[in-house]
């Protein structure tokens, strides 16, 4: 692969610093017993029910027309969204506008290294992210053309899918693209028999 001389460069591939120390294999049992106690309860002093803080700023990137910053507890994303343009290599005509997505996981986000190639996962979720913002904006408003919706995640600590949707609504909100409603999402995690709001990575 070829090398920019002209700057630093990270390493093509890394190891995080956590598979070295004695936690490295834990079983399923054993992570749940880390982060919960023996009556199911969270251990973080948080409710089943209860979501960690949100903080959100709008109008964070100057080039784009709507953009949001988003962070949940740890959780940290970064949404933009552009003008609509005419949908590229279209044949006929279509009476409702679509929504194109990016999804994309900085290099750093997560524990292990991500590849700066579009992967699996990312496509999956940017296919969430569709689904989810698609009824939401007023899609017959712009026939023929297509609004273009950038995630970036700059750091994965659980509920990251939630948490981009959020933002997406944001983002969408101050583009003062015509919506419905503005759309917000949440995660939660099944264990056994209790529903735990908000999950974060650590937990199962």
């Amino acid at each position: 692969m070829p090398v920019d001389q002209k700057r630093i460069n990270g390493p093509e591939g890394s190891l995080p610093y956590q598979i070295f120390g004695k936690n490295r294999d834990k079983t399923f049992e054993e992570r749940v017993a880390a982060v919960f106690d023996s009556s199911g309860k969270r251990k973080c002093s948080r409710k089943d029910n209860e979501s960690r803080k949100y903080f959100m700023k709008l109008g964070v990137v100057s080039t784009a027309k709507g953009s949001a910053y988003l962070e949940l507890g740890n959780t940290k994303v970064i949404v933009s969204v552009f003008d609509p343009r005419e949908i590229p290599k279209q044949n006929k005509f279509r009476a409702l506008g679509e929504l194109y997505c990016d999804f994309k996981f900085s290099p750093f986000a997560c524990v292990h290294r991500k590849n700066p190639q579009t992967d699996a996962e990312e496509r999956s979720l940017a296919a969430a992210m569709t689904k989810a913002l698609q009824p939401v904006v007023c899609r017959h408003l712009f026939p023929n053309f297509q609004i273009d919706i950038f995630a970036n995640v700059l750091e994965d600590d659980g509920s990251v899918l939630a948490a981009v949707i959020t933002a997406a609504g944001l983002a969408l909100s101050d583009a003062t693209i015509s919506m419905f409603d503005i759309v917000t999402a949440s995660t939660v995690a099944v264990i056994e028999d209790k529903i735990y709001l908000d999950p974060t990575r650590e937990e199962p």
